[in-house]
């Protein structure tokens, strides 16, 4: 008994739709990755910017801050980001623009739950996780900003 197998041809549409859709998928995934990758807040003593490209840079002058805490997300749901307006939410992760439980907006960088937060004077929010809180707040005092 002889048996021969046969192939149907693969349409170029299909090969180019499959292309196209692998290319989609690299340059979302490049979205979402590299500004997690490449993120840094710089304090300086006038101001501090938060870059993460290629999507998000934030920065905000000293004079604009008007107080500065340490707070646990866990137990401030006012300050907790409940609506996505420009940015990306993975679970345990926010970064961009959001509306917070008490209805401001804040640009946030949130992989943990304790956070700096920044209240601006125009009543917006920069709320920060960094790696390293205690660092991230002696820093600031080095530099003379009012903190906790």
């Amino acid at each position: 008994m002889y048996q021969i197998d046969f192939t149907a041809p693969i349409p170029s549409s299909a090969l180019v739709t499959v292309i196209v859709f692998g290319i989609v998928m690299i340059a979302v995934l490049a979205i979402l990755a590299l500004p997690i990758y490449l993120l840094r807040i710089t304090v300086f003593s006038d101001g501090i910017v938060v870059k993460a490209p290629p999507m998000y840079r934030f920065s905000v002058k000293r004079e604009e801050v008007e107080e500065i805490f340490v707070a646990d997300l866990n137990s401030r749901d006012d300050l907790k980001p409940r609506l996505r307006t420009w940015g990306t939410r993975l679970p345990g992760y926010a970064l961009g623009w959001f509306k917070l439980g008490n209805g401001a907006k804040a640009f946030c960088v949130i992989s943990s739950n304790t956070a700096v937060v920044f209240k601006l004077r125009n009543n917006t929010y920069l709320i920060v996780t960094p790696s390293n809180t205690t660092n991230f707040i002696q820093t600031l005092k080095m530099l003379g900003w009012s903190t906790p």
